[in-house]
């Protein structure tokens, strides 16, 4: 199980339960979304079965945060694709989350063992094994300020 513990300033708790293979997003006590997977040790892959995040508190981070917490459990357990089906409201979330509807594992992987739901989208993620995903927003704000820095050394405009 992993932990991180509520901040003064409105953080998430987040946890990562391998044994009940279900996580949830905590804000002052209160439960503000989950996520729930089934994984399939021997073909390396997990299936997202659910993932929701209150409609008051999506779009700050918190669908984020759960996923990245899935992700660096995945890395855990030696799983290498996630799958799950998304309705017309959630594929840009996975997208964004790193997800496609291109399908590379291969199909008898996961053929007979996951469910086919009529009106939603299969997506895939693969999760490189080397990437911290815990750091990832850490990461991407390193990078940001380096190009820009990159940037302003060579740029003639003021505005960069």
């Amino acid at each position: 199980r992993e932990d991180a513990e509520a901040k003064e300033d409105g953080t998430a708790t987040a946890a990562a339960a391998s044994t009940t293979n279900n996580g949830w997003a905590e804000l002052g006590g209160e439960v503000i979304g989950g996520i729930c997977y089934r994984p399939y040790p021997e073909e390396r892959f997990a299936e997202i079965a659910f993932c929701a995040v209150s409609n008051a508190e999506q779009v700050k981070g918190y669908g984020t945060k759960l996923m990245n917490l899935l992700k660096t459990q995945a890395v855990r357990e030696n799983i290498e694709y996630l799958i799950t089906y998304a309705d017309n409201y959630a594929i840009g979330y996975f997208k964004k989350q790193g997800f496609t509807k291109a399908i590379s594992m291969p199909k008898g992987r996961y053929l007979g063992l996951i469910k086919d739901y009529d009106g939603g989208t299969m997506m895939e993620c693969y999760v490189h094994p080397s990437v911290d995903f815990a750091r990832v927003p850490e990461m991407l704000r390193y990078q940001r300020a380096f190009l820009e820095d990159r940037l302003r050394r060579i740029s003639r405009s003021h505005v960069v």
